[in-house]
């Protein structure tokens, strides 16, 4: 490419000698174009230096110089370089003039002719190279570009990748949050059902405390009555017993008066009757005697049964507080638990909606890089092109060259 390059130029710089538009440089001052060679020169060794080349083309002999901004010449001999080329410049527009002069005279002579050929071949030589050089130096800058633009593609692909990623991580965290909440309404759902149950609870707690108060009282009230029956029987056992020592006593009485029967006919009347009298009381007495203990017999049946009952219902009632106690408990534990999962799910949610937040500044500090990187790309080619030509429209003009574009 870059031998095709060099032959186009060249051909299109060489024209015939007869032909109008050709200005043939006149014999010069020659003092700048050594130090030029000598510029170029030491240019070239630094080149080397740096990068050896191993391509013998004509492309990798010279390390390309921009002429503007990016030159890889020192200031110094940047400057020396520009004096040369305007010095040159005006000195071949006046020969030019000379040079038509002395054609038209016929006075120019033949070594005069081979001098001024050596400068201008010298002067296509160093435009050429400096063309070249600047051509290669502006196709390694396109292929950078090229691998920055490729680089840039991959970049932008990988962050695409990654908004993706982060927005299918967002939609995951939202999801996530969503059942989060539902599983805390759901456990304040909970909480609000079972301190409705504590509170029905504490309700039956207190009416069975009450019952239990009635029941004791009944009870006691038994045992009173109890109490008072077994002291109606004792006073009645000690009726009993005085009443057989009164009988024994009579029982003795009638056997002395049987022994004063014989001599005591009126009086054994007397005393049949009387005797006669007090057992009829004394049957009197029997048969109250069998009703008190009939009722005493009643009375204790009355009593195991109301015993047997109130044993019942206490141990039912015992049983009963049992398990409320034990239900209690159970609930006391259960609330604790679920307020301790509120909490960590209350935490948890804190952090998911710090994530979310971070996530999403970074997926827009990375919009805005992309976005950065685009208006740079777009910046950089038109500055690229706009150095390029403005740097062979004044390297023409410098040398007095047609315009190239």
């Amino acid at each position: 490419m870059a031998n095709i390059l060099y032959k186009h130029k060249s051909h299109n710089c060489q024209k015939p000698e007869n032909h109008p538009s050709v200005k043939k440089p006149a014999s010069t001052h020659t003092s700048n174009i050594p130090q030029i060679r000598h510029i170029v020169r030491k240019q070239e060794s630094k080149d080397l230096k740096k990068k050896p080349s191993t391509n013998t083309s004509i492309t990798s002999c010279y390390k390309p110089i921009e002429l503007k901004k990016k030159l890889s010449f020192s200031s110094p001999d940047l400057s020396i370089i520009e004096e040369s080329f305007t010095v040159m410049s005006r000195r071949i527009i006046r020969n030019n003039k000379e040079e038509k002069y002395k054609v038209q005279t016929g006075m120019i002579s033949q070594n005069v002719e081979a001098f001024v050929k050596k400068e201008y071949d010298l002067g296509r030589k160093v435009y050429e190279m400096f063309m070249m050089n600047a051509w290669r130096h502006r196709r390694k800058e396109c292929e950078n570009m090229k691998k920055n633009l490729k680089n840039t593609g991959t970049q932008i692909d990988n962050l695409n990748v990654q908004v993706i990623v982060l927005r299918n991580l967002l939609e995951s965290e939202r999801n996530r949050v969503a059942n989060f909440v539902n599983q805390a309404a759901h456990s304040q759902v909970m909480l609000k059902e079972s301190l409705r149950i504590q509170e029905t609870l504490k309700t039956d707690i207190e009416c069975k405390e009450v019952q239990i108060k009635k029941l004791t009282e009944a009870l006691e009230n038994s045992e009173n009555e109890r109490m008072n029956v077994h002291n109606e029987l004792l006073t009645c056992n000690s009726e009993k017993y005085s009443w057989e020592q009164q009988l024994t006593k009579e029982r003795e009485k009638l056997a002395k008066m049987t022994e004063e029967r014989t001599n005591l006919w009126v009086e054994l009347k007397i005393m049949e009757e009387s005797c006669d009298q007090k057992e009829i009381q004394i049957v009197e007495l029997n048969t109250e005697k069998k009703e008190l203990e009939d009722q005493i017999v009643e009375i204790k049946d009355t009593n195991q049964i109301c015993m047997n009952e109130a044993e019942g219902r206490l141990s039912v009632l015992q049983d009963d507080k049992i398990l409320l106690e034990k239900e209690l408990n159970t609930m006391k534990e259960s609330n604790l638990q679920l307020i301790e999962e509120i909490a960590k799910l209350e935490e948890a949610l804190d952090k998911k909606t710090k994530e979310n937040f971070y996530l999403n500044k970074a997926c827009q500090r990375n919009l805005s890089e992309v976005t950065h990187l685009q208006e740079e790309l777009n910046k950089s080619w038109k500055l690229i092109l706009f150095h390029f030509t403005f740097g062979l429209l004044k390297f023409s003009q410098i040398m007095g060259f047609p315009n190239l574009i």
